[in-house]
């Protein structure tokens, strides 16, 4: 039967063959998902990840884009904008997060039926679950983009070796996993230089002294993407500069066209947050624009976010030109030692900076190669001068050097091939066994962490979902706590929580009785192993922000707070691992 032959046929070795490949291509990565779902789940683990979730679950409940994790820096951005008022009174207005992504999970809380709290017994918190879905479908976009672009510049073994790095790079996978918005940036990224390579190619194709077709298309794009991606990370925004140093060298004709596309159509997405921001705090980024000032000498750790300056314009004076400096020289080191040491055990990585010392061909390669240089450089200079402490409480969006992963990984694999063309091997079976054995060196990250023993689900210390819901349960809806960990109060427990302010009311004047007797009483204060942790001399007794660690001295040693301070009511058995303070007994025992 001609019918059946064909389809065998076509099965063996023309479309169907493709097909065919294509869908176990998938359920294999599939799989994948699903074993590194359950061997390697945890809840979230840093602030950035909490805080991001609870604005998005805000959103779907129709409160608005506030914020239940509200910052004393916060409240003194408003007051400064808007006057000596209370702004404790109706929800607080967020002024931490660029939009997007927190507008996307709370698309995604009012799509998936998943439940707001914590199952007793669980292990697993559904919001979660559902956000790390959601970024794993946005990996498995990466690598669709990086397949066809990597296949674009080079050939199909190149798209295909670069595919499967990204699928076995252990970091990427972990960032799926975390509930940041790196997966959407890392394909904004991707996209965005789909865009430049066509535009570039274009341009080549073409009479120099014609314009490239689709030069306003694909310039409009290009803006939208990075403006787009700028209200999901501020500092994404910084990828303008090499994007148009970028247009401005490659275009023959009608450049300015190009430039004027790109900056006009980035401007009409992002002004209308910054005038929401302006009009809500008189700044164009909130407490966002201050990510400069912290992590330094005068502001370290989250120092910044904790104060409630009086005068913005003296508080900030002592920040001179060796202050911007010192954080850049400290934050780039930093990273690039990082860097370094990684790079040393990355196969990959070495065969970018090979790909660096040689020259191309083809002259797009040659283009496309020196703006992800002049993209990186940029980056590390906002990623350093932006630094802020989320970056060392694990995996942060502020790593902002990773997006550009993908498109190392293409020029790498490109490079092997390169090299094993050289090798003159005796037979197509070892040429096999060495792309496979380079596959599997490229991968080890991953499957390391995939090997026992099994890690633990609930990343305690210092969080546990189900105690912290709990704890949070004594409070009524529209009452407001403090604690060291506000944005986990807010996400876990689903109450209003201010970040202890710098003094423990010990302090006159105090920031800590300023918003409990101006701006509304705090009826709870829950103090974690985030401060009860704390290194007893240097952290405890003599550190910058010792203030909460002597009042827990006081009561431990004391079993009493300072007389003055409202809160009195404690329930037993939660020293020395938590302390809660109320103004009543909230408990029933």
């Amino acid at each position: 039967m001609p019918g059946i032959q064909e389809w065998i046929h076509s099965l063996e070795e023309g479309r169907g063959a493709t097909l065919l490949k294509r869908l176990v291509f998938f359920l294999g990565v599939l799989a994948l998902a699903v074993w590194y779902d359950v061997r390697e789940y945890r809840n979230f683990t840093t602030p950035e990840m909490m805080d991001l979730a609870q604005v998005g679950r805000n959103i779907s409940q129709g409160k608005g884009f506030t914020t239940d994790h509200i910052r004393p820096f916060s409240i003194a951005l408003l007051q400064r904008h808007q006057g000596e008022v209370n702004v404790l009174t109706n929800a607080h207005p967020d002024l931490a997060n660029a939009p997007v992504y927190p507008y996307l999970l709370a698309g995604l809380f009012k799509v998936a039926p998943v439940s707001h709290q914590f199952a007793a017994g669980a292990s697993r918190y559904e919001p979660e679950i559902a956000v790390t879905v959601l970024n794993q479908l946005f990996f498995a976009a990466v690598i669709v983009a990086t397949f066809f672009l990597a296949r674009r510049l080079f050939d199909n073994a190149v798209a295909w070796l670069t595919a499967a790095l990204l699928i076995g790079n252990g970091l990427l996978w972990e960032y799926s996993n975390t509930g940041l918005p790196t997966m959407l940036l890392l394909l904004i990224v991707m996209l965005i230089a789909n865009c430049l390579f066509a535009l570039e190619a274009r341009s080549r194709e073409e009479d120099p002294l014609q314009a490239p077709k689709g030069v306003i298309p694909l310039s409009l794009a290009i803006g939208v993407l990075i403006g787009v991606g700028c209200l999901t990370r501020y500092s994404f925004g910084f990828l303008l500069i090499p994007v148009c140093f970028f247009l401005a060298l490659v275009l023959r004709a009608r450049k300015g066209v190009a430039l004027a596309v790109v900056l006009a159509s980035f401007t009409v997405v992002v002004s209308p947050w910054i005038a929401r921001n302006v009009a809500v705090s008189g700044t164009p980024f909130g407490v966002a624009g201050y990510a400069v000032f912290e992590s330094t000498p005068h502001y370290p750790k989250n120092r910044l976010e904790r104060s409630m300056p009086k005068n913005f314009e003296t508080d900030m004076k002592p920040f001179a030109l060796r202050d911007y400096m010192r954080k850049l020289v400290e934050g780039a080191s930093g990273v690039l030692s990082a860097g370094v040491e990684s790079f040393a055990g990355s196969l990959v990585g070495a065969l970018f900076v090979a790909a660096l010392l040689i020259r191309f061909n083809n002259v797009g390669l040659q283009r496309l190669k020196w703006f992800i240089v002049g993209a990186g450089v940029v980056l590390l200079i906002v990623q350093s001068l932006g630094r802020t402490e989320y970056y060392d409480a694990g995996p942060s969006s502020e790593n902002l050097l990773i997006l550009l992963a993908p498109l190392l990984l293409t020029f790498g694999s490109a490079m092997f091939f390169v090299f094993l063309d050289q090798m003159n091997l005796p037979a197509l079976a070892w040429r096999r066994m060495v792309i496979t054995v380079f596959v599997l060196v490229g991968c080890a990250s991953l499957i390391v962490k995939l090997l026992p023993p099994r890690g633990f689900s609930i990343a305690w210390p210092p969080y546990s979902p189900g105690a912290l819901q709990h704890i949070s349960g004594w409070m009524k809806e529209n009452e407001i706590m403090m604690s060291d960990m506000p944005w986990a109060i807010a996400w876990y427990g689903q109450r209003k929580c201010v970040l202890n302010t710098l003094d423990a009311g010990e302090t006159t004047p105090s920031d800590f009785f300023y918003i409990n007797d101006y701006q509304k009483p705090i009826q709870g204060l829950y103090l974690s192993p985030l401060t009860l942790d704390g290194r007893f001399t240097t952290e405890v007794l003599k550190g910058p922000d010792s203030a909460w660690g002597r009042f827990v001295l006081e009561a431990l040693l004391r079993t009493n707070v300072p007389p003055e301070f409202p809160l009195r009511q404690s329930p037993r058995g939660m020293l020395p691992e938590h302390l809660f303070l109320s103004d009543r007994n909230r408990w029933g025992r």
